[in-house]
């Protein structure tokens, strides 16, 4: 697993924090699942926001 990924819900609004998210490439997969599925329960995440979230911390392997 690589490093760490960043998504702002909303820029303009000083309250909402930095989501850091793992980098996936393909190694290790129920420990990221974890990790993805905390960050994004504790987060409150719609489900749009979720998929696009999850589609953005993809990379080598695993994102083709």
């Amino acid at each position: 697993m690589g490093g760490y990924g960043g998504f702002r819900r909303n820029e303009g609004d000083p309250k909402v924090r930095k989501l850091k998210m793992p980098i996936f490439e393909g190694d290790d997969s129920h420990g990221l699942i974890y990790k993805v599925e905390r960050n994004l329960t504790v987060n409150g995440l719609t489900e749009e926001e979720r998929l696009t979230t999850v589609g953005l911390c993809l990379e080598g392997k695993a994102l083709s």
